[in-house]
């Protein structure tokens, strides 16, 4: 009912939209993991903790503790978060000519 009621789509269509999003979010997820591992891209235990703080700023008042906040998302989720971080700037890095 609530599908029909407010989103106007049936169950149907509500699972081959979340399939669809599914699909595109593992390939986008496959892509940053091959282009880590292609340039060697390694996260250091320093590295995620700057990266920890940075997420944790953005959403500090949702949360109680960096800690609580970490545990929500999980340290695995965050460390491949952060490492692609460091993926993306070093692709754009090596994309933009030097002057």
């Amino acid at each position: 009912e609530y599908l029909s009621d407010y989103l106007e789509i049936d169950e149907d269509e509500a699972s081959r939209l979340a399939l669809e999003d599914a699909r595109e979010r593992v390939k986008k997820d496959m892509a940053c993991i091959q282009a880590s591992r292609l340039l060697k891209v390694q996260l250091t235990g320093e590295e995620y903790e700057e990266g920890l703080k940075s997420y944790y700023e953005k959403e500090a008042d949702l949360f109680d503790s960096e800690a609580d906040f970490e545990a929500y998302y999980t340290k695995s989720i965050l460390w491949d978060c952060i490492l692609w971080d460091k993926t993306f700037s070093l692709m754009l890095e090596r994309a933009v000519p030097k002057a």
